[in-house]
């Protein structure tokens, strides 16, 4: 795995980073678009001012409320996730949480996301 080396210390080492994990787990899908990401945690609203965090969490499909913290976190997390698709094509969230979850997601995003 490409991210490796950066998950686990700053970069997936924080409470969202296992929030957004969860997320992926929760969602049972093989692929996610970036767009439905956003949408989904509330980072949509924040017009691409990530050093706010309000109201940024997700309901599972339980209807349990999941919060996350900090939109910077995320937002460094999602990154970490795009590149390790960008390179591998998906990411194996058990090798992420360190157990024998055979999942794996694919974050999908469009040209126009992937700029600035």
């Amino acid at each position: 795995m490409y991210i490796e080396k950066y998950w686990g210390n700053y970069i997936g080492g924080t409470d969202d980073s296992l929030t957004l994990l969860d997320y992926f787990i929760h969602k049972q899908k093989a692929e996610i678009p970036l767009s439905e990401i956003f949408e989904d945690t509330g980072l949509d609203k924040l017009n691409w001012d990530f050093s706010t965090s309000p109201n940024l969490g997700y309901v599972d499909s339980e209807g349990e409320e999941h919060n996350f913290y900090y939109a910077i976190d995320l937002i460094t997390n999602l990154a970490a996730l795009m590149l390790e698709c960008s390179i591998n094509g998906s990411v194996p969230l058990g090798e992420l949480l360190d157990d024998d979850n055979g999942d794996t997601i694919c974050i999908t995003f469009t040209e126009d996301e992937k700029m600035p």
